[in-house]
């Protein structure tokens, strides 16, 4: 009062001992805040409130003890102090109550008590009970369904394997489906929805070659599009995408053997995405040339590489088509259709007249012969021709005959050597050639009648 007294003087102070009201109290509240904050001052004893100090203590901020005393101050005894703590002590909550209770680190009893510090009622409490067991989220549930773990309540389409292989098959569970997908909000046919999610259908590219092959109608082809991830609008083009269609190695090798032209096979490599240029070089990779021997021959009868197919047989032709022999190399072939005789049998034609020297180097020309050699060879059998004369074939024939019989006689029948001697005069006069020929038929009796080897003893 004595801040009061100096402010306003002694009759202000009294009426401020009585109390002021009226209009002049908020003129003086400033004044009389002072007076307060001055009391307060000197008399530091103002108790904590009974319910902040019970708030503390169930925070374990404050400890209890001297709360409990602290709230005497304020009229609070110790049992009704107990009874505020009590009535902030929280529980975990009831999401965290569930999870303890699912985990076993409280009971029944302690859950229940969870429950009720949250201020949920009796009959609450006793609903939320019953559903501490959890339920399958409806997606899992519908993927355990298509999948064989889950019963199927009759929603899916086809059949499910039954028997036995070299692999061992997951349990199936007996969980009742729809009782599950009930407990999550979901009934019979939502959760026939959330297992028709489940899984997809054949391939796009695959249902259209089903298509094709009368596995699929056009119906289930479109089925499989819509309960796929494409959308429906690019339906028909994966069909005609999906068409078997020769591939770009057919198309180069039916040109190459003359089924179809240039222009067809490039339409039927574009339709793989390849260029004109790469079909060409596809072209020289697969069609190919005669033999190096058989471009030689060819040349030297007279050939030209070349496309033009003119003067070939069309059979001929034909045949070299279907090969895959490019068309360049085909006059060459033509040229050396031709079979020329051995050169046994051209030296008799040669050596009896019936070849010249020229046409008989022509030939072995054709057959390969080096140049020279031919020309060599072809000279040697016109001169031994021209030594000899022409011959008769009959003559020839009998002189053969002639020859074997007597060699036959001489060394299997006997005959005296002068004997043989009268015989090869009509062949041969030649001493020297005579004695030739005596001393291999000698050695031919040598062999023909010598004693057998002795018996092994």
């Amino acid at each position: 009062m004595a801040l009061l007294g100096r402010l306003f003087g002694t009759g202000v102070s009294q009426a401020a001992g009585v109390g002021i009201g009226g209009p002049l109290a908020s003129v003086l509240e400033p004044a009389v805040q002072d007076i307060r904050n001055e009391a307060w001052n000197l008399h530091q004893s103002l108790p904590l409130d009974a319910v902040l100090l019970a708030s503390g203590v169930a925070q374990g901020q404050v400890p209890h003890d001297w709360a409990a005393d602290e709230a005497t101050l304020s009229g609070v005894n110790g049992t009704r102090f107990n009874h505020l703590v009590d009535v902030f002590n929280t529980g975990p909550g009831v999401g965290q109550a569930f999870h303890l209770l699912r985990r076993q680190k409280i009971d029944p009893a302690g859950f229940k008590r969870a429950l009720k510090r949250e201020g949920i009622e009796d009959e609450w409490i006793d609903a939320l009970a019953l559903v501490v067991e959890e339920v399958l989220d409806p997606a899992d549930l519908a993927r355990g369904i298509h999948r064989g773990l889950v019963p199927d309540p009759g929603l899916l389409r086809g059949t499910l394997p039954s028997g036995v292989g070299h692999v061992e098959a997951y349990p199936v569970y007996p969980i009742d489906a729809l009782k599950e997908a009930q407990a999550a909000g979901f009934d019979r046919d939502h959760l026939g929805v959330l297992v028709g999610l489940q899984g997809n259908p054949m391939g796009a590219h695959e249902a259209a070659q089903a298509q094709f092959r009368g596995v699929l109608t056009n119906d289930d082809y479109l089925r499989a599009i819509a309960e796929g991830n494409t959308r429906n609008e690019w339906a028909d083009p994966i069909r005609e995408q999906s068409r078997a269609i020769p591939s770009v190695t057919n198309y180069v090798e039916a040109r190459v053997r003359g089924w179809i032209n240039d222009a067809e096979m490039y339409a039927g490599t574009a339709r793989h995405g390849m260029t004109k240029a790469d079909t060409d070089t596809e072209f020289l990779i697969h069609g190919r040339p005669l033999s190096w021997h058989q471009v030689f021959i060819g040349l030297r009868r007279g050939g030209k590489m070349g496309v033009d197919n003119a003067g070939i047989d069309p059979a001929f032709l034909k045949a070299l088509q279907e090969s895959n022999i490019r068309p360049e190399w085909y006059q060459l072939a033509w040229a050396q259709r031709y079979s020329y005789p051995a050169a046994f049998v051209l030296r008799g034609l040669t050596e009896a007249g019936d070849v010249t020297e020229a046409e008989a180097e022509q030939i072995l020309l054709f057959e390969g012969w080096e140049p020279t050699l031919a020309a060599k060879v072809s000279k040697k059998w016109t001169t031994k021709a021209a030594a000899a004369g022409k011959v008769d074939p009959l003559v020839s024939k009998a002189e053969t005959k002639l020859f074997t019989v007597t060699q036959k006689a001489y060394t299997e029948k006997g005959i005296t050597k002068a004997e043989a001697v009268t015989a090869l005069d009509h062949l041969t006069t030649d001493a020297a050639v005579q004695a030739k020929v005596f001393e291999m038929w000698d050695a031919s009796i040598v062999v023909l009648f010598a004693p057998p080897p002795p018996a092994a003893p």
